[in-house]
């Protein structure tokens, strides 16, 4: 055994815990920040909330929403304002951030289509106020069902002391529709792949909501068959789904950390939405070439026990290791030192 001294250990301990800060990178996000946005008039209306609002309007119509945006610090910011369509992120909820998800194509009318904004880059000092306007112009062509979308407002800074970006936005969502005539969710199963989701296979579903209608309460239950066998490789059941108008997502069916075999598959998949059902049977290949390039770079699979060790763990303990071994020799060497002073 030996003893480490004091300074030794911190040292160490402070080593292993700046590379490891400074190799993870982190995304902050929240909806409150160094800024606001509110809803302060529509029109003359006052029928609606701060961030939230549900419009009903008339062919070729106009409406102006005054939107007052407000520094809560004593620096200066700028704030980016981006109109954004409602679409339906891979965990299946309804999604207005700027991520680059396509548009669907059986979308007609989109948010985007409707609304422009005054400013899109907005300047504010200290503690000021702004106001920015966004227009909403219906079509002359009426149409039934439901247009989501927001008005999304970032703040990006980057801290130039660490290593962290941080995103502070906002979001005012926005409801339009021109009839009270309810549309109700259709749902299609378009096609079936593999892929990996942090690198772990995974077949994906991608299911559709061709209608200007908004799906709550989704409820999906997946099952992976091999070839003809009767009794299911694999199953997925989530429930409390949601999905905007005309959009899709691929939902997900975990494979448990096992690797892709080449063959010929079959899921079999059933979605329910209130009175709704749907059922969907589809068939896919799954060839060598693909389950061997999604083997080679997924981790934990049953096939290979030890799983990859990320590179960031590998360089820190290294340099732990090479801390610990200084400390020892540290101590050896006042060890040996004290040794040759009694000896004297």
């Amino acid at each position: 055994m030996f003893k480490i001294t004091r300074s030794s250990f911190f040292i160490s301990c402070f080593c292993f815990c700046f590379f490891a800060f400074f190799f993870n990178k982190e995304i902050v996000q929240g909806k409150e920040g160094n800024f606001s946005a509110q809803i302060i008039a529509i029109d003359q209306e006052k029928n609606h909330s701060e961030t939230s609002l549900d419009l009903k309007m008339n062919p070729s119509e106009k409406k102006k929403l005054l939107i007052e945006l407000k520094n809560n610090t004593n620096q200066e910011t700028i704030v980016q304002a981006k109109i954004v369509t409602a679409k339906t992120n891979d965990n299946g909820n309804i999604d207005y951030s700027l991520k680059n998800m396509k548009q669907d194509h059986s979308a007609a009318i989109t948010f985007n289509d409707l609304a422009t904004l005054s400013d899109e880059d907005i300047s504010l000092s200290g503690n000021e106020k702004k106001q920015i306007v966004c227009e909403i112009e219906m079509p002359s062509m009426g149409f039934d069902g439901e247009v989501l979308g927001g008005i999304y407002f970032e703040e990006e800074s980057e801290d130039r002391i660490l290593p962290i970006n941080t995103h502070f936005f906002q979001v005012i969502k926005v409801l339009v529709n021109e009839t009270n005539k309810k549309v109700a969710p259709k749902l299609e199963l378009e096609k079936v792949m593999i892929a990996q989701r942090n690198r772990r296979n995974v077949v994906l579903v991608n299911i559709q909501n061709t209608q200007p209608a908004i799906v709550e309460n989704l409820d999906i239950k997946a099952k992976l068959y091999y070839e003809n066998e009767q009794k299911p490789r694999y199953k997925s059941h989530q429930s409390q789904l949601k999905m905007a108008p005309n959009t899709n997502f691929d939902y997900k069916i975990d494979l448990k950390a096992q690797p892709f075999l080449a063959g010929h598959y079959k899921v079999n998949v059933q979605a329910v939405n209130n009175n709704q059902i749907w059922h969907w049977e589809e068939k896919f290949t799954i060839n060598k070439k693909e389950a061997q390039k999604y083997n080679s770079t997924a981790i934990k699979l049953t096939s290979d026990k030890q799983a990859r060790i990320p590179t960031v763990v590998i360089i820190e303990v290294v340099i732990l290791f090479f801390i610990l071994i200084g400390a020892l020799a540290y101590s050896l060497k006042q060890k040996y030192q004290r040794s040759k002073n009694n000896e004297s």
